[in-house]
């Protein structure tokens, strides 16, 4: 280990922070587990309270930046999908039978294959295959790239501010002042 003084006391602040860490993620946990036995409990109104106590507590975390921000809304996702599921396990069912359904019929689907079929007819229901569709220019045009002229854009502005660019014509308004005044 390094000797300097910075790197001993960098080290022992580790340490520290560390312990605090752990003792808030235990509290994480705990609190995870007493919503899962209230689940199993079937108690509805204390898996509601603990569940606001949980993210309290989640929130806290992640605002002392213990945990990530993402990492507590994940958590607090899983337990609110944890209780949903246990609180309504008929609707639960229905999905997955729902989803599965429309997985078998997304198999009987055709792929679209991106070439044209030997007929020479659309794929599916007005489609053009794949090779058949025009494709887009990648062109920019001159406006986009702001050099419509050739022109820099700090010239476009003193063209814009109605400035006169050149030497020549700046000097001849001030000429042509002069004259009006004698």
């Amino acid at each position: 280990m390094a000797v300097h003084k910075s790197v001993l006391k960098r080290a022992r602040q580790n340490t520290t922070a560390r312990q605090r860490n752990r003792s808030w993620k235990s509290k994480i946990k705990t609190q995870q587990k007493k919503i899962e036995k209230a689940i199993e409990n079937n108690k509805a109104e204390e898996v509601e309270d603990l569940y606001r106590e949980f993210c309290s507590l989640v929130d806290r975390v992640a605002s002392k930046r213990i945990i990530h921000r993402n990492n507590a809304s994940r958590k607090k996702t899983r337990v609110w999908h944890r209780i949903k599921s246990a609180s309504t396990p008929s609707e639960a069912s229905t999905t997955e039978k729902v989803k599965t359904t429309d997985k078998s019929a997304a198999a009987r689907k055709p792929k679209a294959s991106g070439k044209p079929k030997a007929s020479g007819k659309p794929q599916a229901s007005g489609e053009v295959a794949a090779a058949e569709k025009p494709r887009a220019s990648k062109k920019v045009s001159a406006s986009k790239k702001g050099t419509s002229t050739g022109k820099t854009k700090t010239s476009r502005k003193k063209q814009t501010s109605g400035k006169p660019s050149s030497s020549k014509e700046a000097k001849a308004p001030k000429e042509a002042k002069a004259s009006k005044e004698a």
